[in-house]
């Protein structure tokens, strides 16, 4: 009896032994797994929205546009979109002293803009209260807006072969309206409503124009990709940086690529709410090195170039040993260049383009395989700026890769022709948006949320 019960004692002792070694095994394993993804997570510039220097309302600063002469503004369509746009050629929204915003204004934080730097952290955790508490300060500060007054004042002047996302567009037309000044105190605001799109990962992509060793920057390039995880259907955006809107903070209206200049991340995100009702989960920044590497690291992308087009980049030396217009291999210099052009036609062609590389950046890795699409995501995130969290990251990367070959991509600009009025403002050519307009067809239609 004594002698099957040491047996029995002695062989739970092996089984707690074995389980003791196995749960060990599995902590390691975790803990590996964790280390690396933290890893490589940790390489990213990190944007921490609480310590980012922002200049006070005080400190505003406005561009003069009195260079610029060419007022022959242009219409086109997207891929996608069946609705004109009206080109505004204008270069900047602030002043050269925008290079050194950053390091004059660190010691410049209030608590004024504790309310916008707070926005974007746990988005995705906490979309729907945050939409809550903002509505009714949303509805409170907006006013009736009467500045829809634009009609559609196109010519039937056909310049050569516009490429609109690589397309052709027949219905390209010479827009003739004018910058007509306006006082901004005629300017009133539409009340509008925040979307409700919390089935939505919404990340912004912004470009700067940024050089080595300059400061932050405007924000000339807003893109926001939206993507509905169920349905696979994503919408690239395009916000025009010559948008006139409302800046939160006690800030003046201006334009919308002077809000990451005046507060980064967070007073971009809410002022792209305020306006026109959508909320951002996080936001990624790419300067003009960032953009240059990535395209050469994924092997440069094919575009179909235009005949003005290529006049263009070999003015500046790029594609010289091209003879004739068509598809064309672009590396990383001559698809920033590229992704520049706007005098010869317009800024809305301009984004047209930037979304045209992304499109072409896209269709190299669709296909991969999701062990090498999170490779690939170790590589590029490096030469990335973001305000998100490791853990963010990784869930979005998990519930989009699966899907990540199926994507419907759609290309949209806000805003388009109808739903905006141009204007000089201060000496700003600006674009003054119909902000009902907008908010509806974002909700209706441009948005994927169906």
């Amino acid at each position: 009896m004594k002698l099957r019960l040491r047996s029995s004692v002695r062989k739970r002792k092996k089984i707690m032994t074995i389980l003791g070694v196995i749960l060990l095994c599995v902590v390691v394993l975790c803990i590996s797994a964790s280390a690396f993804v933290n890893g490589y997570l940790d390489r990213i510039d990190r944007v921490d929205d609480n310590s980012i220097s922002v200049i006070r309302p005080e400190d505003e600063f406005f561009d003069v546009d009195v260079t610029e002469t060419d007022t022959g503004m242009s219409e086109t369509t997207d891929v996608t979109d069946s609705t004109d746009v009206t080109d505004v050629s204008t270069d900047s929204s602030v002043t050269d002293s925008s290079t050194d915003t950053e390091s004059s204004s660190t010691d410049k934080t209030t608590d004024k803009n504790t309310s916008t730097t707070d926005k974007t952290t746990d988005k995705t955790t906490d979309k729907t209260s945050t939409k809550t508490n903002n509505k009714t300060s949303n509805q409170n500060t907006s006013t009736d807006k009467t500045t829809d007054k634009t009609t559609d004042k196109t010519s039937s002047v056909k310049p050569t072969s516009p490429n609109t996302d690589g397309i052709l567009d027949p219905n390209y037309t010479v827009n003739t309206d004018e910058f007509l000044p306006l006082d901004p105190d005629d300017v009133s605001w539409d009340i509008i409503q925040d979307i409700e799109d919390d089935g939505l990962i919404n990340i912004l992509l912004v470009g700067q124009d940024r050089r080595l060793g300059e400061g932050r920057q405007r924000s000339d390039t807003m893109i926001l990709c939206s993507i509905n995880p169920k349905t696979g259907k994503v919408s690239l955006i395009s916000f025009l940086r010559d948008l006139y809107v409302q800046i939160p903070g006690g800030y003046s209206d201006n334009r919308l690529n002077a809000a990451y200049v005046f507060g980064g991340f967070p007073l971009l995100n809410a002022t792209l709410e305020k306006n026109f009702g959508i909320t951002v989960d996080g936001n990624f920044e790419v300067d003009f090195n960032a953009f240059v590497a990535i395209v050469n690291l994924l092997g440069g992308v094919d575009i179909s170039i235009t005949e003005d087009e290529l006049d263009y980049l070999q003015n500046f030396g790029y594609l010289a040993t091209a003879t004739a217009p068509g598809v064309h291999h672009l590396d990383g210099p001559t698809a920033l260049e590229y992704s520049r052009i706007r005098k010869i036609d317009s800024d809305f062609m301009r984004t047209s383009r930037q979304r045209t590389v992304m499109n072409a950046l896209f269709k190299k890795v669709q296909y991969l395989r999701t062990t090498d699409l999170f490779k690939l995501l170790n590589t590029v995130l490096p030469y990335l700026k973001t305000n998100m969290t490791n853990t963010e990251i990784v869930s979005v990367f998990s519930r989009v890769a699966p899907i990540f070959s199926s994507l419907e991509i759609k290309n949209y600009h806000v805003p388009w022709s109808g739903a905006y009025q141009s204007a000089t403002i201060r000496g700003m050519r600006v674009l003054v948006p119909s902000l009902s307009k907008i908010n509806k067809r974002l909700e209706n239609e441009i948005l994927p949320l169906k």
